[in-house]
């Protein structure tokens, strides 16, 4: 491995009417929000579906829950809105209009994002069921997705994007950008955590001296362990250039869009592609193929209690794949022709 291998902050109020319904669009259409139109707030109907969530589904079903969980549910019920042309009600939890409303959704969206839809009405339509306020389960299937190969940073991509980090002009809370995106990518690297929960990191929580980090259960995806990491020295001296007693924060806290915007342009700058998969999840995945390849257990070190969602997801067959197929099968026959030699 090379020598150096956000907070989600969004209110709930915001983005959660990405999808905003106007006045007298037909219904099964979708429209998006024209920009500067006010978000939709809410009224609680009893009898709709929003109601259900957030007075039943949400504080009994999502208790601890991230934001971004919340958000995601909100889209989908603005998405599920928008198709009828008014509120959802729970007697719209039946199989003939929500396997319209999906159908219409993959016209113009991917299966993945049809099975966000899916599961957020899947998921209120049992908690409606097991309640009898609503006749019968849910029946119908998901879509089937396309399964994509993991793909993890080769090392010279991950040369290119360090160098990167280390000439980003500005700074952050008086940090140096520079030092700020190269601390983040050793963290990440060297942990294998999430960048939500490393950008939650506390100074209180670093130990200078035995060069270790500790991260609370409570920053972490499943809010289950705290974990403590300890990096190489030559990768913890990096977070030196940060390092400021009076913060509260290790890396100053950047705004989850004004970080996404800088990373696509952080990696175009490293030459690198800047699409969805090549986001922060992608070090995670370099992290498990590394991990991987060098005899280690991913699925240990990421905490999945299931060995096939770390191949499934994280390790890339390019790195760790282990012995190729067509290296095991013999040279193909060449049949002698006559007049060749004996």
């Amino acid at each position: 491995m090379v020598a150096v291998m956000l907070h989600y902050h969004k209110k709930q109020g915001q983005a959660s009417n990405f999808y905003h319904r106007q006045k007298g669009p037909p219904a099964g259409q979708f429209q998006r929000r024209r920009p500067g139109r006010a978000a939709r707030v809410h009224p609680l109907v009893p009898g709709e579906l929003w109601h259900l969530y957030k007075t039943s589904y949400r504080p009994k079903e999502l208790r601890g829950g991230s934001i971004k969980t919340d958000v995601q549910y909100r889209i989908q019920l603005n998405h599920f809105a928008r198709y009828l042309g008014r509120e959802a009600v729970l007697t719209d939890l039946n199989e003939n209009v929500v396997c319209a409303f999906l159908d219409e959704l993959a016209k113009t969206r991917a299966p993945r994002t049809v099975n966000k839809a899916y599961w957020c009405l899947i998921a209120l339509w049992t908690h409606a069921a097991k309640r009898r306020l609503v006749d019968g389960f849910p029946m119908i299937q998901p879509m089937d997705e396309p399964t994509r190969i993991p793909e993890a940073w080769q090392l010279p991509e991950l040369g290119r994007l360090f160098d990167a980090c280390r000439q980003q002009a500005g700074t952050i809370d008086g940090v140096r950008l520079a030092d700020w995106w190269y601390g983040v990518h050793v963290v990440c690297l060297y942990t294998g955590e999430r960048i939500a929960a490393v950008q939650s990191i506390r100074m209180a929580n670093v130990n200078w001296e035995r060069a270790e980090i500790c991260i609370p259960a409570e920053a972490r995806k499943a809010k289950t362990r705290d974990m403590v990491y300890k990096l190489p020295l030559h990768a913890f001296d990096a977070l030196a250039a940060i390092r400021e007693p009076g913060r509260e924060l290790l890396f100053p806290p950047m705004n989850l869009g004004t970080f996404y915007h800088r990373y696509k342009r952080l990696l175009r700058d490293a030459g690198l592609p800047a699409d969805r998969r090549c986001k922060p999840q992608k070090l995670r995945r370099t992290f498990a193929s590394y991990l991987e390849a060098a005899g280690g257990n991913a699925t240990a070190a990421l905490e999945h209690a299931s060995r096939s969602v770390t191949v499934r997801n994280y390790l890339d067959p390019r790195i760790c794949g282990g012995q190729n197929p067509a290296d095991l099968l013999p040279p193909i026959p060449t049949a002698k022709r006559e007049g060749d030699a004996a």
